[in-house]
């Protein structure tokens, strides 16, 4: 027993006698070689995980995760501001480029009232396409029944677009539409522009005045001296003036007289009378032969030149008319010709029995803006001269505006 005792004392003094040998040696129990330890007991081991920092592995979850859109960028929703035809004259949505037509012009849509500046977003007024679509518009429409309730040249009644009630309301026409004459461009503050095919912003003044002026001094001087049946009968001598449309040849109205001045030599038929603005009691261009008409200066003569149908203006008289539709004044446009009865040298039926027509007489036609019925200011005839050089006989003159 001591025997064991002593042995095991032995063993513990050896084993501690050896750690003591070599201060910072182990053995490694895997090899029996020996490795260093650190001996910076102060800081962590590296090799294990700090739990008191955070693991930079992972994500942070308090900030934005960049891969996400960003919220602030412009929504796909809003209106293209860019549009290249917003505002042109069309006639279809089809012509316009990711717009619609409405009225006449290109007009872009909107989903909401905050694409539209002040206005707002309400079906498309005209009812196109189903009056599905949307633009922006102003809310201050008043009520209407017809046209006549709205401000005339620059609204039309419409049917609303905002509700039921009230059914119509005033909305302003378009401006910039196509045209071909003046009658395509509604809006008084328009007139159309036929060169570009256009209405363009300019207060339109019709032309509802004709202008007949005597140019037989012009062309043959000799010609203001001329007598007929004993009268003094210088000068243009005048049966009617007719106003037809172009392309039918159908007569649209004749003339009224509305003012004039008789020039020199002249004192045969009342111009006031002769055009009167009824339609010729003749169906032919020259008026009919009369029997037993008197001279002057005594006897009597068969001949179609009586005071009855023709008026003499004189050499330098000149006289003006205007066309009536009902009681409307016609303004007159490209589609219009008209048609100067003169009687000349085609009319006489028998030139040897009076010296009615011996010669030509000669005259030019002007447009003039002037609208009263009683009276001509003739400086709103200038500029508007449609004959190049004088004219004679029955002619017919083009409405042709420069």
């Amino acid at each position: 027993m001591e025997n064991k005792i002593f042995a095991l004392l032995a063993a513990l003094i050896l084993a501690l006698a050896a750690c003591g040998e070599d201060e910072g040696e182990t053995v490694n129990q895997n090899n029996d070689e020996p490795f260093q330890v650190a001996e910076n007991n102060d800081q962590p081991n590296n090799d294990q995980p700090n739990n008191d920092q955070p693991n930079n592995d992972q994500p942070n979850n308090d900030q934005p995760n960049n891969d996400q859109p960003n919220d602030l960028r412009p929504s796909n929703n809003q209106p293209n501001n860019d549009q290249p035809n917003d505002g042109e004259a069309c006639e279809v949505d089809e012509e316009c480029d990711d717009s619609i037509c409405v009225f006449g012009s290109c007009v872009e849509t909107c989903e909401n009232d905050m694409d539209c500046d002040g206005d707002f977003c309400l079906v498309r007024p005209d009812g196109g396409a189903g009056g599905a679509e949307r633009i922006c518009q102003p809310l201050d429409q008043q009520p209407c029944d017809d046209h006549a309730d709205c401000e005339i040249g620059l609204e039309t009644c419409a049917d609303n677009p905002l509700s039921d009630e009230p059914p119509m309301v005033c909305i302003e026409m378009p401006m910039g539409q196509t045209c071909d004459t003046q009658e395509d461009c509604p809006r008084y503050d328009e007139f159309c522009d036929t060169d570009a095919g256009q209405c363009v912003a300019g207060e339109y003044v019709p032309y509802v005045t004709v202008l007949i002026q005597d140019e037989t001094e012009l062309v043959d001087a000799d010609r203001c001296t001329d007598e007929t049946l004993g009268y003094p009968t210088a000068g243009a001598k005048l049966m009617y003036v007719e106003l037809t449309d172009q392309s039918s040849g159908d007569i649209l109205a004749y003339g009224t007289y509305v003012d004039h001045q008789i020039g020199d030599n002249a004192a045969f038929g009342d111009i006031t009378e002769i055009l009167d603005g009824n339609s010729l009691p003749y169906a032919a261009e020259c008026p009919p032969r009369e029997p037993d008409v008197e001279h002057l200066d005594g006897g009597t003569v068969d001949t179609n030149f009586t005071e009855q149908y023709v008026a003499a203006l004189g050499c330098d008289g000149w006289v003006t008319v205007q066309f009536r539709d009902d009681d409307d004044t016609i303004a007159l446009n490209e589609d219009h010709t008209i048609w100067v009865g003169e009687y000349g040298p085609v009319c006489v039926v028998d030139p040897d029995e009076h010296n009615a027509q011996t010669g030509d007489d000669a005259y030019d036609v002007y447009l003039c803006t002037d609208p009263s019925r009683s009276s001509t200011d003739l400086s709103t005839c200038e500029g508007t001269r449609l004959t190049d050089d004088p004219v004679s006989g029955i002619y017919p003159i083009d409405v042709v505006f420069d």
